[in-house]
């Protein structure tokens, strides 16, 4: 079993054996977007610390473009876009 398929599936159970939460934090290791739009799907939230060399899309319609942005070029503002989709390296 892969250390994210763990993971995975310590959510899975969380979930079912009542856990409330609505954060998962992990360290880079587990920021796929595998594993993000895992998390997404049971309407939780993530929080994950990010390598240098991920790319990013601000919006669906950047993605569909290929408008893919290192995420070192994002400015850090004051609301996080929720909705950014990311892709593995």
């Amino acid at each position: 079993m892969s250390k994210n398929e763990l993971m995975q599936q310590m959510i899975v159970h969380s979930i079912a054996n009542g856990l409330v939460f609505k954060y998962i934090l992990a360290d880079s290791w587990f920021a796929s977007s595998e594993n993000m739009r895992f998390i997404h799907q049971r309407k939780k939230h993530f929080i994950f610390d990010l390598q240098a060399n991920r790319l990013a899309v601000l919006s669906e319609s950047d993605r569909q473009k290929g408008s893919w942005i290192n995420i070192n070029e994002f400015e850090i503002i004051n609301k996080v876009n929720k909705d950014r989709i990311l892709e593995d390296p």
